[in-house]
């Protein structure tokens, strides 16, 4: 289960999960909710991002990527990364078959080094 932040959660921010990465002119870093990583595998994200042009806004790429987990979070059939580890699962009945979207909040951050 992921952390829970609110006011009455034991969770807090220290007890999340920390990185270090070396980023270069010209990456592109995508952090979004378990909305957008539940529905839409790396490779979706990949081509989303290299749809877009090196000009192209880093609120366009966000967009389209929340755009693309909310629809495929209402697709029943959809095959997702959630529906993938749920399949079979006891107490995962509406993803025994191993498809179907999952419905959830849904954020995004993109960040273009310059």
């Amino acid at each position: 289960c992921p952390y829970q932040l609110s006011d009455d959660s034991p969770d807090r921010p220290r007890d999340g999960t920390t990185l270090q990465a070396e980023v270069f002119k010209g990456d592109v870093v995508v952090a979004g909710s378990d909305g957008v990583f539940d529905n839409l595998s790396d490779s979706d994200i990949v081509s989303i991002v290299s749809s877009f042009g090196p000009r192209s806004k880093s609120s366009a790429i966000a967009k389209k990527i929340v755009e693309r987990s909310r629809t495929v979070s209402l697709d029943k059939d959809a095959i997702t990364p959630y529906s993938t580890i749920a399949r079979g699962k006891s107490g995962y009945d509406a993803y025994k078959s191993g498809r179907g979207g999952k419905v959830d909040d849904i954020s995004c951050i993109v960040v273009k080094a310059n």
